[in-house]
């Protein structure tokens, strides 16, 4: 039997001893063993659990939740888990603290096992019932191989279905960073997408799957003239799954900057969401009050609505005062505009009755050294001018997925009072060098 541990660098003793611990027949991928010079390490990580791998094991403590490394293996395995169809990755709590925060969340709701303590016993209990579990699985694992379930029309299309889904998710994490300016090639995507979903694709399948795709609309936003492709602007039905583990630490970065009384203004989008959810969560558990916020977004304000609601607020004395714009919605991204395509409807004049708010926090869709700060359309870029017009700090929230995308309409520049708060990408990026080593001054790396 062949596993693949996951762990934080922290864990590595311990992750030592119960390898020692366990049985022979029990054959460990451990990183610091497996890895060698030369390796193309997130390629070399991906085929050991996807190829070499009957189960992963996942020790979660602090350093592994925030770990842009276990992101990508958790991302690997669930794909695992929907091709082999069974049980592929096992959690295994070091820190309870960590489990209550470990993305996605569908995985707290599975068994896991804990390590009560770290003595010799506690190890040695804790191997014990890693081996006992392993060997239940596999019992039936094997009893499932031996005894298919009958396969029905409705689940065979619900099969395909998923599948399809599957597929267009891998094409979207391909094309993402490829706008206008950059498209991707037709040939380029077919070879990427055989490498990742390790399947092959000749011209004619992938025009076929690409119809389905569009006509059940998995990727809206995307362009497709059959010879090239690219991402017009990010959809808000797609968009928040994108770099999700990145933007919750740029948001909870952001949110502790945030005390009572203050008055902030929000842009539209999914690292803004993300504040909205922590927000009001130091709003549930009174550690945040009087919190006044102005916002352009249709999704941010349900957040705060529904917190608001649950916690039985009145009109009055509340501790939260929600200020939202008028307007139209645009469906793509839940932003409220101005028709007219001019100053964002009663948003300025919302601003200059509170007077300067502390903080605005606004969202990005390209982040570029030379070029600045883009969107995809004018329409936004006067929201978030103005939001920014209006505030004592001005603070951009951009995860490097964002990193080199230019869009066609820029709202600032790093010769702007702003400041950008941005996650450190999980492997080299010239442009992220080139980045701090221009404007050191306006990035706030977040770890």
């Amino acid at each position: 039997m062949k596993i693949f541990i996951s762990h934080s660098s922290s864990q590595k003793p311990l992750i030592r001893e119960l390898r020692k611990l366990m049985p022979e027949h029990i054959n460990a991928w451990i990183d610091e063993e497996r890895l060698l010079i030369g390796d193309v390490i997130e390629q070399r990580l991906e085929s050991a659990i996807k190829k070499e791998s009957d189960y992963l094991l996942l020790f979660i403590d602090h350093a592994s939740v925030a770990s842009r490394w276990v992101e990508k293996e958790i991302e690997w395995i669930l794909e695992q888990e929907r091709t082999l169809d069974r049980i592929f990755l096992l959690p295994i709590v070091i820190d309870s603290k960590a489990w209550e925060n470990l993305q996605p969340a569908t995985l707290r709701t599975r068994k896991y096992l804990k390590l009560e303590d770290y003595t010799e016993t506690g190890a040695k209990n804790l191997a014990q019932r890693i081996t006992s579990e392993l060997f239940a699985l596999i019992c039936r694992d094997m009893h499932s191989l031996r005894n298919p379930a009958t396969s029905t029309k409705a689940s065979v299309i619900e099969r395909t279905d998923q599948i399809l889904i599957q597929i267009a998710t891998a094409i979207r994490q391909i094309v993402f960073n490829h706008r206008q300016a950059n498209p991707i090639s037709v040939k380029e995507l077919i070879f990427s997408l055989s490498d990742k979903a390790e399947l092959n694709y000749n011209r004619e399948d992938f025009e076929a799957l690409m119809r389905k795709i569009v006509q059940n609309d998995l990727i809206p936003g995307l362009v497709f003239d059959g010879f090239e492709l690219y991402v017009q602007e990010e959809h808000y039905k797609w968009k928040g799954s994108i770099a999700q583990s990145a933007k919750q630490t740029i948001a909870r970065a952001a949110a502790a900057r945030i005390k009572t009384g203050h008055k902030i203004a929000l842009d539209a989008g999914s690292t803004t969401d993300e504040l909205a959810r922590i927000l009001c969560a130091r709003i549930t558990n009174k550690s945040l009050f009087n919190l006044s916020v102005v916002t352009t977004s249709i999704s941010a304000a349900n957040i705060f609505i529904k917190t608001a609601t649950k916690l039985g607020y009145g009109d009055e004395n509340s501790g939260l005062k929600l200020f939202v714009t008028g307007g139209r919605v645009r469906t793509n991204t839940l932003a409220i505009v101005d028709e007219n395509h001019d100053q964002p409807l009663n948003l300025s004049e919302i601003l200059k009755s509170l007077g300067e708010v502390d903080f605005s926090f606004v969202g990005v869709n390209g982040i570029h050294p030379s070029n600045g700060l883009t969107t995809h359309s004018n329409v936004e870029t006067k929201n978030k001018q103005c939001l920014m017009e209006h505030a004592r700090k001005r603070i951009i929230l951009g995860d490097s997925s964002k990193l080199g995308i230019i869009e066609e309409a820029c709202f600032a520049t790093f010769n702007d009072d702003i400041i950008l708060f941005m996650d450190q990408p999980a492997t080299a990026n010239p442009m992220f060098d080139t980045l701090l080593a221009c404007h050191s001054d306006k990035v706030v790396v977040i770890k």
